[in-house]
């Protein structure tokens, strides 16, 4: 009996590390995302301004094209972050959900 609580516990804590590896590891492509949607933003500044400047009509239509195009082109990659990061909390969510029933699936001897 004792020794199914210490496999018990050995494979929570296995399952706790795991969790706070991926955490970690979750943080840092959130962060990777702000950074990368910072640039973005931020060239979308510059990129608005120098539409601004454009005074020739044809010439504004082109351009806010290619800026249509790489404004889509960026929000379809952030887009695809930030998918990446809630399938993430999900995967905490229930890793999280599955380490607090351990204790009571060990309480239950059945």
């Amino acid at each position: 009996m004792i020794q199914q609580v210490e496999l018990n516990l050995e494979n929570s804590t296995k399952r706790a590390i795991t969790a706070e590896a991926t955490v970690t590891k979750l943080k840092q492509e959130l962060k990777t995302a702000q950074t990368l949607m910072k640039s973005l933003q931020e060239e979308n500044g510059i990129l608005q301004l120098k539409l601004a400047e454009v005074s020739n009509q044809d010439d504004v239509h082109i351009r806010a094209q290619d800026v249509a195009v790489q404004l889509r082109s960026a929000a379809d990659g952030a887009e695809r972050s930030l998918k990446c990061l809630l399938e993430g909390v999900d995967n905490l969510r229930m890793i999280s959900s599955y380490v607090a029933n351990i204790g009571r699936l060990q309480e239950d001897p059945s």
